[in-house]
């Protein structure tokens, strides 16, 4: 490459009847030959050179920083290749759909649904997950931590994202999406997920009543769903939640072991599941407001070994077409009265609101 480079420099320079050294040095080489006069025809000729030598200074930095992008961009396809797929397993209304959008559109990768969304009662589609499996997906879904879907997970993943959020806005966060789904999606009639919140069951009611009414069904199953995770990845609720401003990326202390072991050799059918072991990053709706999302999505791909420079941050909406309405992490104290506060606390465990800070 760098003979190339001579070969051009000596072009330039016998253009005005120079040559270029050994060492490169076109100066020393330049000097005019002496005339009677005392005056130096090849004066005139210098600016042109100068010119040359800029331009083709200018174009050889230009090639060597059009080679290094080139690199660069090759590590990147090289990288994306590589990309495993991601899945998150979410409680409802934790900012489940925003989150899977700034990931899906972050890394260019496509959304791959492997489970029902019948919540509670989802079931995961293994033959769904063999396709999501070949890498470069992302899944979100409210998969419960029944022995039959924790065994799947452990036969089908190496690791996954647990993402919840304090059941009090998650409450708040349903009834207001009830309300919407009512006055925009015909579809949601032949849910059975939804039948204690459709047409005239539901919108007849006051707040006070639906309330009483997603209370009744909504909250505890997510009491539930949430207690039967923390069972399964055995969370330890006497140290604290660690937000992802506060750890190493290298040393994520919110990282739990779900094991196969634990249902193969307590449950007879799932005696012949080979013992196999999930890491369960455990992420927070809190986590992300607080600590931002830049932060948080670098928290997963740390997890997922994914290289940060692979992902390129893209504005998504914050409405309803991303079941977004406010994120807020204190909703359930200004939207709420004073008994419908305490009716819900009373139903949290104090360790779970002092691991979270759920305060």
């Amino acid at each position: 490459m760098f003979s190339s480079i001579k070969l051009a420099m000596n072009r330039i320079a016998g253009h005005f009847g120079y040559v270029v050294t050994r060492k490169g040095n076109v100066r020393s080489a330049c000097a005019p030959p002496p005339v009677a006069d005392g005056s130096n025809p090849t004066l005139s000729a210098a600016p042109r050179f100068a010119e040359e030598v800029n331009r083709f200074t200018h174009d050889s930095d230009s090639y060597f920083s059009d080679v290094q992008s080139l690199r660069q961009e090759n590590e990147q396809l090289r990288g994306m290749m590589n990309i495993p797929s991601i899945l998150l397993c979410t409680l409802p209304k934790s900012g489940s759909v925003y989150i899977y959008n700034l990931l899906s559109k972050g890394l260019g990768i496509p959304f791959s649904p492997v489970a029902t969304s019948l919540f509670p009662e989802v079931l995961i589609d293994f033959d769904r997950f063999y396709v999501f499996n070949r890498g470069r997906q992302i899944s979100q879904a409210h998969i419960p931590a029944t022995p039959v879907n924790l065994i799947d997970l452990c036969l089908s993943l190496d690791r996954m994202i647990l993402h919840v959020r304090d059941p009090r806005n998650a409450l708040v966060s349903w009834i207001n999406f009830m309300d919407y789904t009512n006055k925009n999606t015909d579809s949601m009639a032949f849910s059975a997920q939804h039948l204690p919140y459709i047409g005239d069951h539901w919108t007849r009611l006051g707040n006070a009543e639906k309330f009483d009414v997603a209370t009744k069904y909504f909250y505890r199953e997510c009491i539930d769903w949430l207690s039967s995770w923390f069972d399964a990845i055995g969370l330890d609720f006497s140290g604290q939640y660690a937000y992802t401003g506060t750890i190493p990326p290298k040393d994520d202390t919110n990282v739990h072991v779900l094991d196969s072991a634990k249902y193969s050799t307590t449950i007879d059918r799932f005696g012949a599941c080979p013992p196999r072991s999930v890491k369960v990053l455990l992420t927070t709706h809190e986590d992300m407001v607080v600590s931002g999302e830049t932060s948080f999505i670098r928290r997963i791909m740390n997890f997922y070994d994914i290289p940060s420079v692979l992902y390129r941050k893209q504005e998504i909406k914050k409405d309803m077409s991303t079941h977004f309405r406010s994120g807020r992490i204190d909703g359930w104290k200004k939207e709420l009265t004073t008994e419908q506060q305490g009716a819900l606390t009373e139903h949290l465990p104090t360790a779970w609101v002092n691991y979270f800070g759920w305060q």
